[in-house]
């Protein structure tokens, strides 16, 4: 029924929620744990904006933007962290 299929999407969501706001959490801890406190802060943010607490009301569209932003910038840092990683550089950014 149509009450299910919600149901299962809201859910869906909220996991989404739970993972990111776990997964910023420990990028900060990361980040602190490696002196980049720029980087800390940010990924604190990313966590209060993406918590499943108490939503933060954006509208469709700037979520999609916030989204495509956040996105980019962790495939960048992934990226970035693969080339730290080739170049066995001293102070290269592991995260796992």
């Amino acid at each position: 029924s149509l009450f299910s299929y919600i149901t299962i999407i809201c859910t869906e969501n909220q996991f989404v929620r739970f993972a990111a706001v776990a997964i910023f959490a420990y990028l900060a801890y990361c980040e602190y744990k490696n002196g980049h406190v720029d980087r800390m802060i940010l990924f604190i943010v990313l966590a209060i904006l993406f918590q499943p607490f108490a939503k933060i009301a954006l509208g469709r569209v700037i979520w999609n933007i916030v989204d495509a932003i956040v996105a980019g910038y962790l495939i960048s840092l992934v990226i970035q962290n693969k080339k730290n990683c080739l170049c066995a550089s001293s102070d290269s950014l592991t995260y796992f």
